[in-house]
């Protein structure tokens, strides 16, 4: 079975523990990982951020996915976005209202930029559920209305709203969602069968999780081999564009 992590980060981490492009890969390969798409959270501004990923993705081409982080009411974020998702071929984006101190419900730039992502037909990772800042009702409005925008949420909208988010994205077909973090069975088991394991991604959300958990899980859900496969890489190949 192949593994392909479709969310993790680098860089130091939130509570100041260092890492590196070469741990990253080192402790993924251990457990049979072989692509990771990941993303800057912590360093101070959004070109640093993206710079980081951007020097991982050349050292390990083969192995690194790289996704732009994308602040919203950056000034030159227009000319960012064609940068990474022009120049570079960076992968797909990450938004995290909440670490731009912003709500979702109230930022009018988010009806620009989204739309001028959505040309380059790259996936848009949001972290939705945690908190008033980034709950997941603003984003899935947004995706009904846009149906050609490729959305991910990742955590499944974290343990709190892991439910509301199955309800509110089961009949968009352009809404996919990664399950770090997640550990809740019955949130689990309700989005495979009502979303389907082609709209699930493993990730391993690492430096932050055990990444063995993460990749384990899903034996216990009594899955097929097939639903399997989709969830611990196909979905990821197709999001990435690349060929199965």
């Amino acid at each position: 079975m192949k593994y392909y992590d479709f969310h993790s980060h680098l860089g130091t981490t939130s509570s100041g523990e260092a890492n590196d492009s070469d741990m990253l890969v080192e402790q993924l390969r251990a457990y049979g990982v072989e692509k990771v798409g990941i993303s800057n959270l912590t360093m101070l501004t959004m070109e640093e951020r993206n710079d980081l990923i951007y020097d991982a993705k050349l050292k390990y081409p083969d192995f690194i996915r790289a996704y732009m982080y994308v602040s919203l009411n950056h000034s030159g974020i227009y000319d960012e976005i064609d940068k990474r998702l022009g120049d570079q071929k960076f992968d797909g984006c990450k938004i995290v209202t909440s670490r731009d101190g912003i709500r979702g419900d109230n930022c009018a730039a988010i009806f620009k930029v989204l739309p001028y992502i959505e040309k380059y037909g790259k996936v848009v990772q949001v972290f939705a559920g945690a908190n008033p800042y980034c709950t997941p009702f603003v984003w899935a409005d947004l995706a009904e209305k846009r149906p050609k925008l490729k959305l991910c949420f990742t955590h499944i909208a974290c343990r709190e709203y892991g439910f509301t988010l199955v309800n509110l994205v089961k009949n968009l077909p352009n809404v996919v969602v990664e399950t770090s973090q997640q550990f809740e069975y019955f949130i689990l088991k309700k989005a495979i069968d009502e979303l389907g394991s082609e709209r699930m991604l493993m990730g391993t959300d690492w430096p932050y999780k055990p990444t063995n958990t993460e990749i384990s899980k899903f034996r216990h859900l009594g899955l097929t081999d097939d639903q399997l496969e989709n969830i611990y890489y196909k979905n990821a190949a197709r999001l990435w564009d690349e060929e199965l």
